[in-house]
């Protein structure tokens, strides 16, 4: 499925959806009728585990991704705190960009991103949670459905380890920007 096939799907089971990305991990969440679970597991799945990345598609979203970084810039208090995440987490993965650096963005081959979805998109580090009135049991055999038997086979590989802050010692990052 493409993206616009994936959006009708998820719209076709009444499924409100959302994903948003943080420093550490990737949420993908959905509120829906009780009636669409499987149908929602089993396209998240397949949204997970058969991603096609076209490379027109890939140049497309990249574009709109540079301008949300180069938005992203231009707030001053988010800005602020990127720099005191960078200097609290500069060991570690945490203390990154959420979205990358522009310039390594702007360099990124298909072939990276591909390579990263199969060495991070696995059943190892998957964490499926389903809130709300539903069979304890059919909701174990759904995740095991769709997820541990098909995302198991990917990779053996437990690649997810939290990030502890490093020591914090005095620092400064200095960054000046034009207001208009």
């Amino acid at each position: 499925l493409n993206q616009e096939e994936i959006s009708e799907a998820f719209n076709n089971l009444s499924a409100d959806v959302d994903a948003s990305t943080s420093s550490e991990f990737t949420v993908f969440k959905a509120n829906f009728p009780k009636r669409n679970l499987e149908k929602v597991l089993r396209l998240y799945s397949s949204m997970l585990g058969d991603s096609v990345f076209d490379k027109r598609e890939m140049e497309h979203e990249k574009q709109v991704i540079i301008e949300e970084i180069l938005m992203h810039k231009d707030l001053p208090d988010q800005l602020v705190f990127d720099n005191l995440v960078k200097l609290m987490y500069s060991d570690c993965g945490i203390g990154n960009d959420i979205a990358g650096e522009l310039d390594y963005f702007k360099k990124v081959k298909q072939e990276e991103v591909v390579s990263f979805h199969a060495s991070h998109y696995h059943a190892k580090n998957f964490l499926v949670s389903v809130v709300g009135d539903f069979d304890f049991e059919e909701v174990k055999g759904l995740i095991k459905t769709y997820f541990d038997d098909k995302f198991n086979k990917k990779s053996k590989i437990k690649t997810k380890k939290w990030s502890k802050p490093s020591r914090v010692k005095p620092n400064v990052i200095f960054e000046k920007k034009d207001i208009a």
